[in-house]
This record gives C-alpha cells, sequence and structure tokens, in this order.
C-alpha cells in the first residue's frame, strides 16, 4: 500500500518536485501527496479538540480563594473564590414582575464586598430559595467586574456557584453549623424578600 507522503520533496534527493510522481531530478518514483482537503480537516480537528480541552481545563479548575481587603481595581475579570458573612437581607430587583437582578453585601473581616446575580442566575437563586439571610457564612465563586463609578463587584455565573457554609441562626434558636448547597436547601428562604421594580445602575 503505497503511503502519500506529506511534503513536495522527492523522497530519495529531497529537492522539490510539486505534485510529480516522478522525481525529474534523480528519476526516483514518488508516492503521491496526501489530498489537500483531508489536511485541512486534520487541521480543523485538532484545532477544535485543544479548544474543547481548553474549556473544560478552564471550567474545572480550582479558583483562587482571595481576601476582600486584597482585592484591588486591577483584579478586574479575574476569576477568584471569597469567603465571608452576609452584612444585610439580599436585595431583589424585577423586570415586569420577573427577577432580574439580586445583590448582597459580604464581609470577611478586612472588607466589604458586593456579590450580584443577573438574569438566569437571579432568577434561580429567588425561585430556589438559595439567597442567603443576614447572617450567613458563605462561599462564592465568581468574575470581578468594575462598574461605571469605579467599584468593584462579584458576579456570579450560576446559583451553583453560591454555597452556605454555615446558615445564620434563627432568632431565639441555637443552631449547630451546617453546609447546604444549592440542591439541598436546609430550610425556606427568601420569601420575605420586596421585588423592586428596576436595578441598581452601574
Amino acid at each position: 500500500m503505497t503511503v502519500p507522503r506529506a511534503t513536495a520533496d522527492c523522497g530519495s534527493c529531497e529537492r522539490f518536485i510539486g505534485p510529480a510522481l516522478t522525481c525529474p531530478y534523480c528519476g526516483a518514483e514518488a508516492s503521491p501527496r496526501a489530498p489537500l482537503r483531508l489536511l485541512r480537516i486534520a487541521a480543523l480537528a485538532f484545532a477544535v479538540g485543544g479548544l474543547a480541552l481548553l474549556f473544560v481545563l478552564a471550567h474545572h479548575r480550582t479558583l483562587p480563594s482571595a481576601r476582600i481587603g486584597d482585592i484591588t481595581p486591577a483584579m478586574s475579570t479575574a476569576r477568584i473564590r471569597v469567603c465571608g458573612d452576609v452584612l444585610a437581607e439580599p436585595r431583589v430587583w424585577s423586570r415586569q414582575e420577573v427577577p432580574n437582578y439580586v445583590s448582597f453585601d459580604l464581609s470577611d473581616g478586612s472588607g466589604v464586598l458586593a456579590v450580584a446575580a443577573s438574569r438566569a442566575a437571579a432568577r434561580e437563586l429567588v425561585a430556589g430559595r438559595l439567597l442567603p439571610r443576614q447572617g450567613d457564612r458563605v462561599e462564592v465563586d465568581g468574575t470581578l467586574t468594575l462598574d461605571s463609578r469605579g467599584r468593584l463587584r462579584l458576579y456570579l455565573d450560576a446559583a451553583a456557584a453560591l454555597r452556605t457554609i454555615r446558615p445564620a441562626p434563627p432568632p431565639g434558636t441555637s443552631t449547630s453549623p451546617s453546609v447546604t448547597g444549592p440542591g439541598t436547601p436546609a430550610r425556606a428562604r427568601n420569601s420575605h424578600l420586596p421585588l423592586s421594580p428596576d436595578r441598581p445602575q452601574d
């Protein structure tokens, strides 16, 4: 079986012969070149496979944890993980009676950072009663953004990016620390939150 050659050179004298099947210099028989279309398909397949691998690695890598006090505007667009306590009840904004934007402030003792979610992530948080309560200790994965006023916010891509590590105990009761996740809310949450007609301006 003749194996197509990958180059336009003669296999004997290594001179360029193009698509010719007989070398004009040494007379050696040359195998036909591999079809250009086949090479293009192979290159495209390798490129798509490489991009898919990069996408998988980027979305499964462990995010770096950061102290809020160490976050600077130069870190805008970075994906990080922050752990802290919720300072006040989350705020919910709606559009045509549908939750469209949620926000709450998070503190880890070194500073305060606004955490927000919009559109599908906001609707999932509200519908699943997954928003934290005041005093909850939470862990958040998100992307830092810088608004028009120069303020940093951490945006959640999905409801799963918010994890409650230690719920705040109800008033007058004692609750042992527990872990709740987006798929298993430990108690009915956020039913008290009002829906405001407009979201804040960036």
